[in-house]
């Protein structure tokens, strides 16, 4: 069977995740904070409060950022000593992006079933609104019931939820 490559993936359940080695496309992507695109959902400051839960949601192809495009000799051709090149490759890279779900709370707790459920919920309640909306009003739903349901089973413990944007660039292609 062919192996296939997909502009994005969102994933629902931790058994979902990819690797670390397939998380950062090569060695060479450097992952940069985005700090023009960080999305708050929730936010009540705590000095005492400390990130218990981190997850990757999704990653994806950036589709505002075009590729970084560029020939490549793969084949050398020559009479004698002379040798140049007779055989050319073009090759593009493309800028991916991440998005992570940082949980946390004033007090230290386990906290990671009743997130992974949250994450269910909101992204079923999503799928259901993109169906109907054509899918604007998709993100917007997925935030508001990922945080009303934090809220529900957190109560007052729950300290902030942020939802953060990386992006890199993948490998040539």
């Amino acid at each position: 069977m062919k192996e296939e490559k997909f502009d994005g993936q969102i994933f629902l359940d931790e058994a979902d995740l990819p690797s670390q080695r397939e998380t950062m496309p090569t060695e060479e992507v450097i992952w940069e904070s985005d700090e023009s695109h960080p999305y708050e959902i929730l936010i009540e400051t705590d000095s005492k409060s400390e990130v218990i839960f981190q997850r990757l949601l999704a990653k994806w192809v950036d589709p505002t950022t075009p590729p970084k495009i560029r020939n490549k000799c793969v084949k050398m051709c020559g009479f004698g000593p002379l040798r140049t090149c007779c055989g050319w490759k073009l090759q593009k890279k493309w800028y991916y992006r991440k998005a992570t779900l940082v949980v946390s709370t004033k007090e230290p707790a386990d906290i990671k079933k009743t997130v992974e459920g949250c994450i269910k919920v909101a992204a079923i309640a999503a799928a259901i609104v993109a169906i109907v909306s054509g899918g604007s009003a998709a993100v917007a739903t997925a935030e508001k019931m990922l945080t009303a349901c934090l809220t529900e089973k957190l109560g007052s413990n729950l300290a902030s939820v942020r939802i953060s944007l990386n992006g890199g660039w993948g490998n040539w292609e």
